[in-house]
């Protein structure tokens, strides 16, 4: 192999995975995005304010558009399933998961996008998130916007285009503000399929 032997001494336990995502299908979620429409991204509130979404512009900063084509829902599950699936299966032994509605999400520089340390199942609503899945849609054309897993070190995970970053919704983690540019990101979460394992 061509690549540079790297040591490393610590790091978060995530998931990275390339080429999830081909060209044509980044350049179509963008497209999506920009001509779909999109929104400001909401947060859960905690349980003492019975978990309700809002919007919360001090603790996250990002457009979303919230997939609602059908066919672009399928396409994306046709191509990411078995690629995250086996992956995942293959290191975490976690097969019974379904996807939640994909959402493609935008930080901005103008305002300094960013989303403050969290975790993605700390309220009863959302216990069935067991993996979150961020996917790269333009690596290169902004500055900053990394993800960071500040319980594990300062380093800043940033997968090329298409890419993908997988790690358990029990781990704290941010994205740092986009200082130039917009980046783009495909979002999602594996969710345990309660009645499947129920049933098995």
């Amino acid at each position: 192999t061509d690549r540079d032997v790297r040591t490393v001494g610590e790091i978060a336990p995530v998931l990275v995975i390339p080429n999830v995502l081909d060209d044509a299908m980044v350049a179509r979620l963008i497209a999506c995005w920009e001509s779909e429409g999109h929104d400001d991204g909401m947060i859960r509130a905690g349980a003492d304010q019975g978990g309700e979404r809002q919007i919360s512009h001090d603790f996250k900063r990002r457009l979303d558009h919230v997939i609602d084509d059908g066919q672009l829902d399928l396409d994306l599950t046709d191509a990411l399933y078995p690629r995250i699936g086996q992956e995942v299966a293959k290191v975490h032994h976690f097969e019974d998961w379904i996807f939640e509605r994909f959402r493609i999400g935008c930080y901005e520089a103008e305002n300094a996008g960013f989303f403050a340390p969290h975790r993605d199942n700390f309220n009863r609503d959302v216990q069935n998130r067991r993996f979150a899945l961020t996917i790269n849609l333009n690596c290169g054309e902004y500055e900053g916007g990394g993800l960071r897993f500040p319980e594990y070190g300062p380093e800043e995970f940033s997968p090329p285009t298409g890419g993908a970053i997988v790690f358990s919704c029990s781990m704290l983690h941010e994205v740092v503000p986009v200082t130039a540019g917009r980046r783009f990101t495909l979002l999602n979460f594996l969710v345990a399929d309660v009645d499947r394992t129920v049933q098995a």
